[in-house]
């Protein structure tokens, strides 16, 4: 079935195919075009956020969920593949094409989105997601790219520790703002 030029029979069979296999899958990406990367980075944000916020219900997070989680896991997505990109042009001198670092990227970002689903009940599951999103990252561009393994694990690990700095300065502030009212 094709939707404003988008296969989604074909999405849906590599998306099955990755969620048997997420490792095996993240070695052979599918060849996507633009708007099929674009609308599974929204899809996949939407879904979760509309499923957190209906675990812990309110208008605010619902409309929340849908008006600003997918811009900005879109434009995040893009950002983090524009940061590999230019680390790996400048650290190991490889230009690496930016539309399959998206595809990458956008792949290893499913198990953040599942387990954000969670993190009404449990915020630190985010981390959890976000780890196993890390690895799989890691995998796809040591085995789809022939990167090197130690430069890939820092450059990623930095990623991770970055958004775990973040991730903690938000709950502080959540908590802070939390016990003013």
């Amino acid at each position: 079935m094709v939707i404003i030029g988008i296969d989604f029979k074909d999405l849906t069979s590599t998306l099955i195919r990755y969620f048997k296999n997420p490792v095996a899958a993240m070695k052979n990406m599918p060849e996507w075009d633009w708007k099929t990367l674009i609308a599974l980075q929204i899809l996949t944000s939407l879904i979760s956020g509309i499923i957190a916020s209906f675990l812990n219900f309110s208008i605010w997070r619902i409309l929340q969920a849908i008006l600003v989680i997918p811009p900005v896991a879109l434009v995040t997505a893009g950002v983090t593949s524009l940061f590999l990109y230019y680390s790996f042009l400048f650290l190991s001198q490889q230009n690496l094409p930016h539309k399959d670092l998206l595809t990458l990227v956008i792949l290893s970002n499913i198990p953040f989105f599942i387990f954000h689903t969670l993190s009404p009940f449990f915020p630190p599951i985010t981390l959890l997601g976000f780890l196993f999103s890390a690895l799989l990252l890691i995998v796809g561009l040591v085995e789809r790219f022939h990167l090197p393994r130690p430069l890939v694990i820092k450059i990623v690990g930095s990623i991770w520790i970055i958004y775990l700095i973040i991730w903690g300065l938000g709950q502080i502030e959540s908590y802070e703002l939390g016990h003013r009212f």
